[in-house]
């Protein structure tokens, strides 16, 4: 295997980021393949509660994990949400995974954030998985979504 860089992205990281995005979109198998715009990104990675970790190997993007800093209320600590994890097919099952998840690990213990938790659609069998190998607490839990409408003025 070769040698793996891990960085975590920041405002000067916007074309690394979109690479991330676009990698997301492959792993995924999304068909709209939509990266919002340079501007947006750059307010995205400049937010204190986005985490964006990337793998790099040979300069290129071979993986990343994004997660959201949610403060608690119950003490005074945080919690994260780990927003969407995934490795370039190329660089799957070499525990590229595993690297990720233990910086976000890394990183949420240095900025007390005691806990984070991901969802993962029980029919993606290597997701399960993957979460149950990598020691996550599984729960049953019932996740419900409410679409609505964005005024135009807040989409810019």
């Amino acid at each position: 295997m070769k040698q793996i860089g891990i960085k975590r992205l920041n405002t000067s990281c916007v074309t690394e980021f979109k690479e991330l995005v676009q990698l997301f979109h492959l792993v995924f198998e999304t068909t709209d393949g939509k990266i919002a715009d340079d501007a947006y990104l750059e307010k995205l990675l400049n937010n204190p509660a986005f985490i964006c970790i990337v793998a790099i190997i040979d300069d290129k993007i071979a993986g990343g994990v994004t997660a959201y800093e949610m403060p608690s209320y119950y003490g005074n600590y945080s919690e994260a949400y780990l927003y969407d994890i995934a490795i370039s097919n190329e660089y799957q099952r070499n525990g590229i995974g595993n690297i990720l998840l233990e910086s976000l690990k890394s990183y949420c213990s240095e900025h007390n954030i005691k806990t984070f938790f991901v969802e993962a659609s029980a029919e993606d069998v290597s997701a399960v998985k993957f979460y149950h190998a990598t020691k996550g607490n599984a729960e049953k839990v019932i996740h419900f979504n409410y679409h609505l409408q964005v005024p135009l003025a807040a989409k810019k």
